[in-house]
């Protein structure tokens, strides 16, 4: 996971060169121009901008991928708080969904302690196997704008 500003998101360098090109896109690319729905910008990185509502509003969940890095952004609406879990521990049990197509499954976990706000010109960057769930924090909206540039790191 990494937490940071936006304007040091290039210093971040991996070992995954679509991972290091959107990191770069991050100071690059005008989220503001950006349409709703998929904005596919190579092979390997697209831009979602939908509008969330929380999945399961009355269970403490999350998301894992498996082989895709989840970039979120700020996109204007609130602050967002994540639930996050860096070393998730779930069985059959504790999932809500699973969407192979889509790299996702959505577990019920236990570790309710660790949270990060998502401000303005702030990132949070979760990698294959952390658990992260975002939720809204202005609580007199049903739904938010979501910007999550998604990064396929599968070799």
């Amino acid at each position: 996971m990494i937490y940071d500003k936006v304007v040091n998101a290039d210093v971040y360098q991996t070992k995954y060169p679509a991972l290091n090109r959107a990191l770069k896109l991050l100071k690059e690319f005008d989220f503001n121009t950006l349409d709703f729905g998929i904005t596919q910008i190579d092979e390997k990185i697209k831009i979602v901008k939908m509008k969330y509502k929380e999945l399961f509003p009355e269970e403490t969940f999350g998301e894992i991928h498996a082989k895709n890095v989840d970039i979120h952004i700020y996109a204007g609406e609130c602050d967002e708080i994540f639930g996050y879990d860096l070393n998730p521990k779930y069985t059959e049990q504790n999932v809500l969904l699973h969407k192979p197509e889509n790299d996702v499954v959505f577990v019920n976990y236990d570790n309710k302690n660790n949270y990060l706000r998502l401000a303005e010109g702030y990132f949070a960057l979760f990698l294959p196997g952390e658990l992260h769930c975002p939720l809204i924090t202005d609580k007199t909206k049903q739904e938010i704008t979501k910007i999550i540039i998604k990064i396929n790191i599968e070799e």
